[in-house]
């Protein structure tokens, strides 16, 4: 029915119901959200018709939506009528929004004379639903054949302050001016009218301030108004042969700056944008899942999607191509976690680049920036600093270039030692949290321990720890790991809920209580393999708690239906796609397939239902209006949610510092997976043999039996092929499951035993199955280690730097 295109900081909403764009967007210098979007109308914004000679009559042929062809920044509409094929070709790109039509003839001679495109630009969709005002200035003739708008956005402090409700008055306000403007330090969403200084109650200050000048028509169009406020474009000039017809291009262009002159763009945009996004599709990653073909299709649009929203002068991206969001923190973090496998370095270079030198004053990295890059949702150093870290490290790991490493690590390590201070006894740190929109809702106060946060801090630890190794700093990392000791030591003690199987979301040291309420998105920390070690043997426990309380046949909830905050914000009752990534990784790792197939089965259904992932869907309304209420189109976070998800709980690999492991994904669709990137490589990934358990790697056609993790040899620039043999009982021999924050140099297997050479990048955690238990040797030495009989699995820590001998003896 709709369907959003986009490019840089315009995007633009071709509807049915409005026969032609009803919606442009553009992020020029107005206030964020709402605000950008300038032009909207449900009747439509722009519609087309081509006024042709068709066996000698002059007709007006209505040009809408139907035989489309797409992509991100593009849609093309083709007809045909009376012999003639009429292409209407529609794209977007940085500013510009440009139309065009072709026609071509099955007649030997076609007369070309008399045909024109008209374009009907609707004066009513100068919108001013918008935070505080907006005023249109009466349009404009500008150089005899465009069109020149002209609209100011204003937010008046003192009537902004006065706001009230969830979304008050003291949001979009930006930290520096917060500081200005409020007696203490309170967080977007806490302040209060009595928290604003007395200077600035009164004040006939502007928080926002902003111009933007729109032109439409072309050097080739003449315009006139028409009826109830539609203005109409008419081409005057043409290219043409014998068999085609080119009309002139139509354009929209957006300004921050009145415009001086404007440059006609020479070149199509649509061929543009047909030809890049032509060549990024080649080389993305494709999953072939005949069993949900939707999965399929959506997993090879995510790297498009993605790239249409990218803000070019800053690689950052919007959060999601369609309505009016702009660039957020976390939402860039975790997209640009997924970028890494479609090989996309150079933006996600870019994105460490801005989010390091965007920082607040405090040296916090901010919920979200201005269109004037000023911080704005600052909620202090905590959990957005664990996301940098796992971002640098995993462009580290892709690029082995030593320099993002040093580049960052005072930032990290900055972070590092603020928490540190801040934290009490038990290495834990007092946080209103990073999560939810409105905190204050979920129970919390600044004087909370928050178990999201805090799993995020005990993620930090373990990453800072690795990059202090490998930058030479010792006392850093033997620091870090001892904070991170002393955090997994305190974690479950402070928030698991044994009754309910699962952890609560927040802690009050100061009278000791809970507040009862349990969010999946407390299991960020689990989005790096170290949530494993921090969960421990509740890991199971809290899978289950997942399946039965949060995952049914309408999707993936945020909280239980009788938690006493499913209605604290809308998100909290719907299903936030973005947190499914957490919650397949506790499902697999706990080896509950029914359940990620259940998952896949929802997520199949919901894409083919809506076309895109949304930003939330609403799951407490009639089953007839199951996909009727649901968030933005695209959210790129929950795209990416859903895009790691897939590669975990359905093709199981795993990837960190150390490389890439596979985990067993017993009972999951047949798949393929190609064009994986990789370490410089593009990989092909799929599964052999049937059964519960994987017995051996085949990489490039040379088996590896006794573990899951590839060896580093691999990691070449080239093309791979990852063969993961199944069957239904496990070997009778050492398997090496797990390693995590080291690499597997070399493995030999022999029937008792097995000896893997393992370098190290500090605080390592291994995990091996075994028929019985086995002794275990560390350089020679045999060493304790956590034994699980009901599994034949043996879990240990090991401090590992440099290269070191583990050896399993069983027999």
């Amino acid at each position: 029915q709709a369907v959003w295109i986009s490019d840089d900081r315009i995007s633009a909403l071709a509807s049915q119901r409005s026969g032609g764009i009803e919606q442009i967007d553009f992020h020029g210098s107005q206030p964020v959200s709402r605000n950008a979007k300038l032009l909207q109308h449900p009747e439509g914004v722009l519609r087309f018709s081509l006024r042709a000679n068709i066996e000698g009559r002059s007709e007006i042929v209505p040009l809408q939506w139907q035989n489309l062809t797409l992509h991100p920044a593009g849609i093309r509409q083709n007809h045909e009528l009376s012999g003639l094929r009429i292409t209407l070709e529609i794209a977007v790109k940085k500013s510009i929004l440009q139309v065009q039509c072709h026609c071509d003839s099955s007649a030997s001679q076609q007369n070309w004379d008399g045909f024109s495109l008209e374009v009907a630009w609707n004066a009513h969709s100068q919108t001013t639903e918008v935070h505080g005002h907006r005023l249109w200035s009466e349009p404009q003739i500008w150089r005899e054949r465009w069109l020149l708008l002209h609209a100011t956005d204003q937010i008046h402090l003192q009537e902004w302050l006065r706001r009230t409700g969830d979304y008050q008055g003291d949001f979009l306000i930006p930290e520096g001016w917060r500081r200005l403007i409020y007696k203490r330090r309170c967080v977007s969403g806490t302040a209060r009218l009595e928290d604003v200084r007395e200077e600035y109650l009164h004040t006939a200050f502007k928080l926002y301030d902003a111009d933007t000048w729109i032109l439409l028509g072309g050097e080739s169009f003449v315009w006139q108004p028409g009826e109830n406020g539609w203005y109409r474009f008419r081409s005057i000039s043409t290219g043409f042969g014998d068999d085609a017809w080119h009309s002139p291009r139509f354009e929209v262009a957006f300004f921050t700056e009145k415009p001086v002159r404007e440059e006609p763009t020479t070149e199509s945009i649509f061929a543009i944008q047909t030809k890049r996004y032509e060549a990024m599709e080649a080389a993305v990653p494709q999953l072939e899942i005949p069993e949900f073909p939707a999965i399929g299709e959506f997993f090879r649009r995510v790297p498009q999607i993605v790239e249409s929203a990218r803000v070019q002068d800053f690689g950052m991206t919007r959060a999601c191509p369609g309505t009016y969001y702009w660039i957020w923190a976390w939402d860039n973090m975790v997209t640009a976690l997924a970028q890494t496998h479609w090989g996309d370095l150079d933006n996600l270079k870019r994105i460490v680049d801005f989010i390091r030198g965007h920082r607040d004053r405090d040296g916090s990295i901010p919920g979200r920036w201005s269109r004037q890059l000023e911080p704005m949702d600052s909620r202090g150093i905590g959990a957005m600093d664990f996301l940098f870290s796992e971002l640098v490290l995993s462009l580290y790991a892709e690029t082995n270039d030593r320099m993002i490493l040093r580049g960052n690590y005072t930032a990290l390590h900055d972070a590092f030692t603020q928490l540190q201070q801040r934290s009490h006894a038990n290495g834990l740190f007092p946080t209103i949290g990073m999560y939810p929109d409105l905190p204050a809702k979920m129970g919390r106060d600044e004087n909370c321990y928050v178990a999201i946060d805090e799993g995020a801090w005990y993620g930090l630890c373990r990453n800072l720890e690795k990059i202090a190794w490998l930058v030479g700093d010792q006392p850093t990392a033997e620091k870090a790991a001892r904070q991170a000791g002393k955090i997994a030591e305190n974690f479950l003690a402070t928030f698991w809920d044994e009754e309910k199987g699962f952890m609560c979301d927040a802690f009050d040291p100061r009278n000791g209580k809970r507040n009862v309420s349990y969010p999946l998105f407390s299991l960020l920390f689990l989005e790096s393999p170290w949530g494993y070690a921090l969960l421990r043997n509740k890991l199971n426990s809290s899978a289950q708690f997942i399946s039965a309380h949060l995952l049914n046949e309408r999707g993936l909830a945020l909280t239980p239906a009788w938690d006493v905050n499913h209605h604290s914000e809308p998100a909290m009752s719907a299903w936030y796609p973005h947190w499914d990534f957490a919650a397949i990784k506790a499902l697999a790792h706990a080896g509950d397939f029914q359940a990620v197939r259940r998952w896949l089965h929802v997520v199949d259904e919901c894409y083919r239902q809506l076309g895109y992932c949304p930003e939330f869907v609403a799951l407490d309304v009639k089953p007839e209006e199951q996909w009727q209420h649901h968030g933005a189109a695209w959210n790129l976070n929950c795209a990416a949610g859903w895009y790691n998800a897939l590669l975990h709980g359905l093709a199981g690999l795993e990837f960190d510092l150390g490389g890439l492991t596979c985990r067993t994904t017993a009972d999951m669709p047949a798949f393929r997976l190609k064009q994986l990137h990789f370490r410089g490589g593009r990989w092909q990934v799929e599964k052999s043999g049937s059964g519960k358990f994987i017995t051996s790697l085949a990489v490039d056609g040379e088996e590896i039996k006794g573990t899951l993790k590839i060896p580093p040899r691999f990691y070449t620039a080239d093309e791979h092929q990852l063969r993961i043999h199944y069957a239904e009982k496990l070997p009778h021999h050492p398997m090496l499951l797990e390693l995590w924050g080291a690499e597997l140099v070399n493995v030999d297997w022999a029937k008792d035993e097995a000896v893997f050479l393992i370098h190290g990048f500090g605080q390592t955690d291994l995990c091996f199955s075994c028929p019985e238990k086995p002794e275990l040797y560390f350089d020679g030495s045999e060493i304790d280690y956590l034994w699980q009989p009901e599994t034949n699995i043996a879990r240990c820590q090991l401090s590992l730097t440099g290269e070191h001998e583990v050896k399993l003896h069983s027999g």
